[in-house]
């Protein structure tokens, strides 16, 4: 959900940035963390931020834009961005899904604990809800299609998929990381990646297009049959917003090649970053009450921003270090969230306290787990770096 990579730059006049250098995008994809974080508490002295569906659709988006900038200037090897990419998420996922496990047995009585889910399905003797969620909490498969399973009040059977039945989700409550179900997005994101990004850049937009015209139609149709379904889990419909990614890193490549002054360049690559954080902060006014298509007016915007954004900030080491709490953020928040309502935080003042515990947790995991495991990444991404591109070709 979701760091990402960030590559040498060529033709820019400056030499490639070193190999352990962290990505940018940092400030951008931290806010759209906390975004969830408020989403899953509240707000933070009043500061509301994009809510939280529409920010993990702008981590999908930047995603798209540097999944496709690696694969084009980073690696050439498949295996070893698969192994790479596979240590980004499982290694940290995997630690926020101890820590939960731990909470959640140390306290009991916390608004959200999925063993009292797994209690009630054990009881009722359905080991199809047992088995289906310890090997999704495990591996993170099939963490997307609980969303659409149904806990149903004798627990005596499976249901699914849950729309057909009148309610959107219920499934998640088996997960120790609820939010976890974008991991699985991702990963799937990760698989098609290197047989999509690489094509021409006609093919993505008209497959860009085209997954925007599929998702608004079934989704038109399904509201039409009333079925209240959210959609935001299928892989399909998600898969053209990290494919709008992919188009602003083309974007990118244009803005980084244009022979305009560097005095230009910072100055509209600076607003350009501002437009993106504005959009951020002011996500939840514009988007009230909005449709379908001013959502996607709005993703549009936030790719837009991207290629400019990236360009200015891809030296910045501060807004690297702020984009290292972006992935910890995202994971760790939702069991402290219930952790502080438990211990008797007011669930409408918990957003400071649930900011200020996680921020201390991610410091603690950054650097324990994330910094050793940055040091086999980068062995893994010598291993298999695309040869340097000579001027005025390319990217291998």
């Amino acid at each position: 959900m979701l760091r990402g990579d960030a590559a040498g730059q060529a033709n820019t006049g400056r030499s490639p940035p070193p190999a352990d250098r962290v990505p940018a995008l940092g400030t951008m994809r931290t806010l759209l963390a906390i975004s969830v974080l408020i989403q899953h508490s509240s707000p933070i002295f009043g500061i509301r931020l994009l809510a939280g569906d529409p920010a993990v659709i702008c981590f999908f988006v930047i995603s798209g834009f540097l999944m496709t900038l690696i694969l084009n200037e980073k690696y050439q090897d498949l295996k070893a961005f698969y192994v790479n990419r596979g240590l980004r998420i499982y290694v940290p996922y995997l630690s926020a899904a101890l820590l939960s496990l731990v909470l959640f047995l140390v306290v009991a009585d916390m608004p959200y604990n999925p063993l009292r889910t797994y209690a009630r399905a054990l009881d009722a003797g359905n080991v199809l809800w047992v088995a289906w969620g310890t090997i999704s909490n495990v591996t993170l498969v099939g963490t997307d299609l609980l969303r659409y399973g149904m806990i149903e009040p004798g627990f005596a059977t499976l249901v699914f998929p849950s729309f057909l039945h009148g309610i959107t989700t219920g499934g998640h409550e088996l997960l120790l990381v609820p939010q976890s179900w974008t991991l699985a997005i991702e990963l799937q994101f990760y698989l098609v990646a290197p047989f999509l990004v690489r094509l021409r850049l006609r093919w993505i937009l008209l497959a860009t297009i085209a997954l925007l015209f599929i998702r608004a139609s079934v989704y038109n149709q399904l509201r039409a049959l009333n079925f209240p379904i959210d959609d935001s889990a299928i892989f399909p419909m998600m898969l053209a917003y990290f494919l709008l990614g992919t188009v602003a890193y083309h974007g990118y490549r244009v803005w980084r090649d244009a022979s305009f002054s560097p005095a230009v360049k910072r100055g509209v690559s600076a607003l350009m970053l501002l437009l993106g954080i504005t959009l951020i902060f002011t996500g939840h006014v514009l988007l009230e009450d909005a449709t379908r298509e001013a959502y996607d007016l709005f993703y549009l915007a936030i790719a837009v921003v991207l290629p400019f954004a990236f360009h200015l900030t891809s030296d910045w080491r501060w807004d690297s270090r702020v984009g290292d709490y972006s992935y910890p953020i995202y994971l760790f928040h939702f069991v402290l969230a219930s952790l502080m309502v438990a211990l008797g935080v007011p669930s409408t003042s918990t957003g400071p306290w649930v900011l200020v515990a996680t921020i201390a947790v991610c410091t603690v995991f950054l650097q324990l787990v994330d910094k050793p495991l940055q040091r086999v990444r980068r062995r893994i991404a010598a291993r298999g770096r695309a040869p340097a591109s000579r001027p005025g070709e390319a990217p291998a």
